[in-house]
């Protein structure tokens, strides 16, 4: 063989190797960077949803203290929206604190059972987070 053809061989061989290690390089680096942004919307999936849990706790508090329509409605509405998210017992006393608001269109509000009620709803989130469950 001529040295032309075998310089040829090389650089084809070369560059073929080249190719299969920058691919396989950069389908590692974007499975890492996958996985970064996987864990970065886990946690801010989390901050929202406490921040959100905590919204609604100061919305049904504020109307407990001040029954009001238009509070009634504010709570009333953050209490549905975690409903539809929420999962287990969380959700099982957010359904009964929403019952019990509900009412409040028909009749006078049961602040003591509203408070009570808030109150295990307040704990079923603790008990959750403090096993690592996520709730939503």
């Amino acid at each position: 063989m001529s040295a032309e053809i075998i310089c040829a061989l090389i650089t084809v061989i070369g560059g073929l190797v080249a190719n299969i290690f920058a691919w396989r390089i950069s389908r590692h680096t974007a499975k890492r960077e996958v996985e970064k942004m996987r864990l970065t919307w886990e946690r801010e999936d989390m901050v929202s949803s406490e921040d959100e849990f905590a919204e609604m706790v100061e919305k049904v508090s504020r109307l407990l203290h001040v029954s009001t329509r238009s509070n009634w409605a504010d709570a009333a509405g953050k209490v549905a929206a975690l409903r539809a998210k929420e999962t287990g017992a969380l959700a099982a006393a957010l359904d009964a604190l929403y019952a019990a608001l509900d009412r409040y269109s028909d009749a006078p509000l049961n602040i003591s059972l509203c408070e009570e009620l808030l109150t295990s709803v307040i704990e079923e989130k603790r008990k959750a987070k403090s096993h690592g469950k996520s709730t939503h």
